[in-house]
């Protein structure tokens, strides 16, 4: 009978971990990779039961650990998800039917549905019936090299499943800026590391472009108030990710 480990990196996620859990609470292994959580979040995984590795290499790279939850799992298929999604009845009953089959699929795709400060955002932070490979067959996964919020890869033949995970990716201005900070900072690093480099001309471009994208071609204008903060707020985090590759770079703009 086929198995399901769910793989998810956690980091001061006390207060919400535990709905995320519960929605994957039938799976056959909860995987939990704490990176040096210092509120009540290692309590609340143990007590739902988590297997929680921890004591790994300090690193605040979510990519990186999750693969690591991923070589650790057990289970023949993993689900990747993260500590602010939650998968709906009609989705876990559709991931309980997929990893019962016997055809040639390796892989399933799974529609999301984003929230920000607790409202459903429609539009803006993604294109119509968007979706991500996020359940898959543990032996079919191509190991990738190290990017950013890298998307799954598989060998083989990958199908789409119905129903929903939703995505509470922010649900305060400190949520959203704490966020920022850590992922700018990876994101700066990784790319200053790899030569990247960045003109004065992308501080002012770049948070315009991503304001366009959002609030104006993927239609965020139609999501009212919280669609034009949304886009704002993407458009400073791009600019934050510019300026803290100047920083490395040693503030010089005119390179």
């Amino acid at each position: 009978m086929s198995s399901i480990s769910v793989v998810i990196p956690v980091f001061n996620v006390g207060s919400i971990i535990k709905d995320c859990l519960q929605s994957v609470e039938w799976a056959d292994e909860l995987v939990c990779i704490d990176m040096g959580s210092t509120d009540n979040t290692m309590v609340v995984c143990k007590e739902q039961g988590v297997n929680l590795l921890k004591n790994i290499p300090k690193n605040y790279n979510f990519d990186i650990n999750r693969k690591l939850g991923m070589i650790n799992a057990r289970g023949e298929w993993i689900l990747k998800i993260d500590s602010d999604d939650r998968l709906t009845k009609k989705l876990q009953k559709s991931i309980k039917a997929a990893i019962k089959g016997k055809g040639s699929i390796v892989g399933y795709n799974l529609f999301n549905r984003v929230f920000f400060f607790n409202r459903e955002i429609k539009y803006g932070m993604k294109k119509r019936n968007s979706s991500e490979l996020r359940l898959f067959k543990k032996k079919s996964w191509i190991y990738n090299p190290f990017k950013f919020h890298q998307l799954i890869r598989v060998k083989g033949n990958t199908d789409y499943l119905e129903g929903n995970y939703l995505h509470f990716n922010s649900q305060s201005i400190r949520e959203f800026i704490n966020k920022m900070n850590l992922y700018t900072d990876l994101d700066a690093g990784k790319d200053s590391s790899l030569g990247k480099k960045a003109s004065f001309l992308h501080l002012i471009i770049s948070p315009i472009v991503k304001f366009i994208k959002i609030y104006i071609i993927n239609l965020g204008l139609l999501d009212g108030a919280y669609g034009l903060i949304v886009s704002m707020l993407y458009a400073f985090y791009n600019f934050t990710y510019k300026l803290k590759i100047f920083e490395k770079k040693s503030f010089n703009l005119w390179v």
